[in-house]
């Protein structure tokens, strides 16, 4: 039934349920009963929905103040029956959830959220994310503005234990005061008690709660002690409690926004406005308009809108926000664009090849948002500290209020030392400690031109101990060219064309080279082909089969390849050359040669990788003499040459079950399955490849040098962690006993707490100004 709706012509329903094909399944028992919404059962049905009928929903979350805010959502979705997941981003205010949309509705699921205390709306690819709240920072204002008051007159109330004021005095001050505190309480505390509150409902509890029964105790004895006419008021205590936590959670705001800024920077990169050209006019029009096909102006200046191929034109690209690197990119006509890029000379006339929703700007936003809901081992021990810390807090300042009024101190003091022990150990920079530094992670390998796509995996990358190397496009620029043919009784030029008639029809960098080298030449017309992985291609043309490859694809066809030519073919590999063989005529006809360039950078990569301890390999599906050469002038000992793609992975497996931790550094679509073998698979290419690419990382400059710097920032990383950690657990451990002896007051501990919090803020800031300030290579 519901595929049926589902692939009906006018799309899905909002409701299933509301659907008259729904009603009647019902009726006749096709379908069983959902039975009435609950809390209870969430994805645990009696009888399970297969995965494939769910659902994706993301929706943009505001109003959350902590990582704790984002588990209470996910907790309370979870047990929602019908939602099979749920994942809730603190930092990027996103909620992704899967459900059975014959179950539950997406209205259904934001009134859910809502009922919880947040608000909850769609998500718009281009809107910004993060965000001040602008009604958190007046209840702010107002709350500092009477708390001011409130300890004024406090200090006049407590002035009395020491001259006595007359009991109208008291009375008249007592009312002022709770007039005072009240708004402060339920106005300014109202998004306190809304989440710790309502947490509770659902089983929940949270840093909020702690401060909501502490905030409530406080005034709720404070107006007792009023209709008994004594001074022991704490609304002071209850007013400073929500202030002060109001000003922690704008400071984290605005960490967290300028922590963010870097990341949220991309969505300032989408161009709503493109310059379209239809019939030699053109007209602007909004991207979102443009079509695969459609072809586009950019003029210098301006940032490139869509991505797309080069018709006509010349200009230089600055590509730097998304690859990092500085250096402009010439664009002439057959080169690509990608969206985001500005133009900085020029005018160039554009072919779009992907549509705005699907462009490299949203591509990467999507890529940062699938990473930020990603939970890590640290953020998942984090949360299980929180979760357990929270109720036996409770308990801990339950028991000291009980043993201390037992033993005979006044209510006075037991309710003081019960309420700082509930507010210092409110385990705020725990929450905080991990997603903040990972954050700060993404924003630092942005900035770099690191692409982090698994972040669990990236964490990984500082365990590295063998880097596996792939050689053409990785270790060598891959810009070859051919240096020479050799024919076999035939011409040069025959050789040629018939390869490059059989080449036309291949992706291989290396058949570019041959068809740029033909151009002019008549080819003939390919009959039938088959590209063989790691070999080469053959064809049928109208003159016969023939093949061009390796020495694999020569014994594949069936063919022998004379020894004076294999000799000539092992000199030129001795000397690095690339080879390969054409052959029709059950015989080989020719060899032709190609030659690459070394990366610069690629002698220093090798050296760095072994200065920190890791064991550098190449991989290649070249000539065993090629990649051999090539290894011993990079000073690289292990290599594999002659290799198919999938003996890449193989190689990667057995280092694995050796008890190694591998990374593989390669090219995205070729490598594919070694870069996903790998613990930590590093892909190089254009800044439009690897979008789509197999990697946990992603390298869109194409420079492998960055994989230094991905594990350095690996490193890094999990070092601000660590000490992040340290930080919370540390701060925890000597406060809980200060604030049971005695030591602390209310006040005190909530500025305690906050320092807590900006000391972890303060040590993950320091990792983003160290990336972003420093030149580091």
């Amino acid at each position: 039934m519901f595929q049926i709706l589902s692939n009906s012509p006018e799309g899905p329903p909002a409701d299933f349920r509301k659907t008259e094909l729904y009603r009647t399944c019902l009726a006749l028992g096709v379908i069983a009963n959902p039975g009435p919404e609950n809390d209870a059962g969430g994805a645990e049905s009696p009888d399970p929905e297969p995965e494939r009928l769910s659902q994706e929903l993301t929706l943009q979350v505001e109003g959350m103040w902590c990582t704790a805010c984002a588990w209470i959502i996910e907790h309370a979705l979870k047990k929602t029956r019908g939602v099979t997941q749920a994942t809730v981003s603190f930092f990027a205010d996103v909620l992704q959830v899967k459900y059975f949309p014959h179950m539950i509705t997406p209205e259904e699921l934001q009134k859910r959220v809502r009922r919880l205390g947040y608000r909850v709306q769609p998500i718009s690819d281009k809107q910004a994310e993060g965000g001040m709240n602008e009604g958190l920072f007046v209840r702010l204002c107002v709350s500092a503005a009477l708390t001011a008051n409130i300890m004024m007159i406090s200090f006049a109330l407590y002035f009395g234990f020491f001259q006595d004021l007359e009991g109208d005095s008291i009375r008249y001050l007592s009312l002022v005061l709770l007039a005072l505190a009240t708004p402060v309480v339920f106005y300014g505390g109202y998004p306190i008690f809304r989440r710790g509150l309502g947490g509770i409902r659902h089983g929940i509890m949270s840093m909020e709660t702690l401060i909501s029964v502490g905030v409530l105790a406080a005034y709720s004895c404070s107006v007792a002690q009023i209709s008994m006419g004594t001074l022991h008021l704490y609304f002071d205590t209850a007013s400073m409690l929500v202030t002060v936590v109001m000003i922690g959670k704008f400071i984290e705001g605005r960490a967290k926004e300028k922590i963010f800024r870097g990341i949220s920077h991309l969505y300032s990169l989408y161009r709503t406005k493109v310059r379209l050209v239809q019939d030699g006019r053109e007209r602007w029009v909004n991207s979102e308009a443009l079509q695969v096909g459609d072809i586009f102006w950019v003029l210098a200046g301006e940032r490139i809108p869509l991505d797309g191929t080069v018709l006509s034109g010349k200009g230089g690209a600055d590509e730097s926000i998304l690859t990092g690197e500085v250096q402009p990119v010439g664009k002439s006509p057959g080169d690509r664009v990608v969206a985001g890029a500005v133009l900085l000379e020029g005018k160039l006339e554009v072919k779009t090849s992907r549509p705005a929703e699907n462009g490299t700007i949203m591509e990467m936003i999507r890529i940062i948002r699938s990473i930020l809901a990603e939970k890590s081992p640290f953020e998942h021990l984090a949360d299980r500290i929180t979760r357990r810390l929270v109720p036996l807090v409770l308990l801990l300042a339950g028991a000291v209020f009980c043993t201390l009024w037992l033993m005979g101190s006044s209510s006075h003091d037991s309710l003081m030392r019960a309420l700082t022990v509930l507010v210092i150990t409110c385990p705020c920079a725990l929450a905080v400690a991990t997603p903040l530094a990972k954050i700060a992670c993404i924003q630092a390998g942005k900035a770099a031109g690191i692409l982090i796509r698994d972040h669990q995996a990236f964490e990984t990358a500082r365990n590295l101990t063998q880097v596996v190397l792939d050689k053409t496009g990785t270790l060598t620029k891959g810009e070859f060219s051919l240096n020479g043919i050799i024919p076999v009784g035939s011409s040069e030029e025959e050789v040629l064309r018939r390869a490059a008639s059989v080449e036309i029809h291949s992706d291989h960098f290396l058949a570019r080279v041959i068809l740029q080298r033909a151009s002019g030449l008549p080819l003939e017309t390919v009959l039938c082909y088959e590209a063989l992985p790691g070999m080469g291609i053959r064809g049928t043309l109208t003159c016969g089969d023939v093949g061009v490859g390796n020495r694999a694809l020569m014994g594949h066809m069936g063919i022998h390849i004379p020894h004076f030519l294999e000799e000539v073919a092992r000199g030129l590999e001795n000397r690095g050359s690339t080879v390969l063989f054409c052959a029709w005529d059950n015989g080989v006809q020719g060899v032709m040669h190609f030659g690459d360039v070394v990366r610069e950078s690629a002698i220093s990569l090798v050296q760095r990788l072994k200065s920190k301890g890791i064991i550098v390999r190449m991989a290649s599906g070249d000539s065993r003499k090629t990649t051999e050469a090539l290894a011993g002038t990079l000073g690289i000992e292990f290599w594999h040459g002659e290799l198919l793609p999938l003996e890449k992975k193989i190689i990667v497996e057995d280092l694995q079950q050796q008890g190694q931790c591998v990374g593989f550094v390669g090219d995205g679509i070729n490598d594919a399955p070694a870069l996903t073998q790998a613990d930590v698979g590093f892909a190089c290419g254009t800044v439009a490849q690897v979008l789509h690419e197999a990697g946990h990382v992603n390298l869109p400059s194409g420079n492998p040098s960055l994989v230094i710097q991905s594990i350095e920032l690996s490193r890094e990383t999990c070092r601000t962690i660590r000490q992040n950690l340290f930080f919370a657990l540390l701060y925890n451990a000597l406060a809980i006993p200060l604030a049971a002896l005695g030591f602390m007051n209310p006040m005190v501990a909530v500025f305690a707490m906050f320092a807590s919090s900006l000391s972890v803020i303060g040590n993950t800031l320091r990792l983003t100004r160290r990336w972003n300030t420093a030149d580091r290579y």
